[in-house]
């Protein structure tokens, strides 16, 4: 490849309301902790071309995104608000790997 293969691009942090949580069990101690959300995609504009310069394609069309959440936090302990901050993408010759990260 002649160019960086990962690409950061940090969002204006924007407040989202999560339509579901990702949760985990921490097997040691039983907790289970938020580790990702799913939220309504606000960047594609009638989910067909995105708002965003450089916003993936391969994002555009479900009119959800899954959200890597930045720092866990304990389920019994939820955040007051959640907001996107960045987006990360790898690229191979052949593929695309997009990473959407939220913090709280």
């Amino acid at each position: 490849m002649d160019s960086t293969a990962t690409k950061i691009s940090w969002l204006d942090p924007q407040p989202v309301e999560p339509l579901a949580t990702i949760v985990e069990r921490e097997p040691i101690t039983g907790q289970d902790f938020v580790v990702g959300l799913v939220v309504h995609d606000h960047y594609s504009v009638n989910e067909k071309h995105a708002v965003l310069e450089g916003w993936p394609l391969e994002l555009q069309g479900s009119g959800v995104l899954v959200c890597a959440l930045a720092d866990h936090h304990l389920v019994s302990r939820p955040a007051e608000n959640y907001w996107l901050d960045g987006v990360r993408t790898a690229r191979t010759s052949d593929a695309a790997v997009t990473t959407i990260r939220a913090g709280w």
